[in-house]
């Protein structure tokens, strides 16, 4: 069942989101560091006296996660990481509205990248589209999964099985574990309510991961480039609403 305090705190916070993300995707060029990111991201929530999700979450010392080539997720903003012509750089966020989360996450190409890397953009950009259109009320989670799996395989990429998306709401991090592969007919049913993050991650290369020495940033272990897409939905009566729309 619909719980209208949920959807009214999350689509608000799913809207802030939104739109810092879209500030910082355009303000990303070469020879800034990620700490630019994490200092303008400060700006923005201070300015709309909202709160990051990710700040303290687990331990985590910044407010925002910058990933750059191949690191997947969880890059710290550090201002000695300085962005590059031809990078492509993943920001994943959170903003936590009258104590209800949203997540989100894009991956933008900075300047003249070659056409295998627009391939893994477009792919992994591709299989959250696709979630997003083909699933419905009712559905188990493994449909998720499949379509982001049969996406991969159509564009040649290769899926991170060991990263996932979740469940969202009153914690950042909730039931169910949404995996990048699956089978429709498996997995939990998605009921009126329920709202999930989507994160279909992909590489160019390998599957595998590995641990930076910073303990938080996961990096492809073949050092082949990756890519991150990532909304909130929340399933209604008559379908999804992607609530962090940019």
């Amino acid at each position: 069942m619909l719980n209208k305090d949920k959807y009214k705190s999350m689509k608000t916070g799913g809207k802030y989101l939104a739109e810092i993300l879209s500030i910082l995707s355009e303000k990303i060029k070469p020879n800034i560091s990620t700490q630019d990111i994490e200092n303008w991201t400060i700006e923005f929530l201070k300015k709309n006296d909202i709160k990051s999700a990710f700040l303290g979450f687990g331990g985590y010392p910044k407010n925002i996660c910058v990933s750059i080539n191949d690191e997947i997720v969880h890059g710290v903003p550090n201002s000695n990481k300085i962005i590059h012509d031809g990078d492509l750089v993943s920001l994943d966020m959170g903003i936590n509205y009258n104590g209800y989360m949203t997540d989100m996450a894009t991956t933008v190409a900075v300047g003249k990248i070659t056409d295998e890397e627009k391939r893994l953009l477009e792919g992994t950009e591709m299989a959250l589209t696709r979630v997003i259109s083909e699933i419905k009320t009712g559905d188990r989670v493994g449909k998720i999964g499949q379509i982001i799996a049969q996406t991969a395989k159509e564009y040649n990429l290769k899926i991170i099985y060991e990263l996932t998306g979740h469940g969202v709401g009153k914690k950042l991090h909730e039931d169910p574990i949404v995996y990048n592969y699956g089978n429709e007919n498996n997995g939990p049913i998605l009921n009126e309510g329920a709202t999930i993050a989507i994160e279909p991650m992909f590489s160019l290369g390998s599957s595998k991961i590995i641990t930076k020495s910073d303990k938080w940033t996961y990096s492809t272990q073949d050092g082949s480039k990756a890519a991150h897409f990532e909304k909130t939905i929340m399933f209604m009566k008559n379908g999804v609403e992607v609530l962090t729309k940019m």
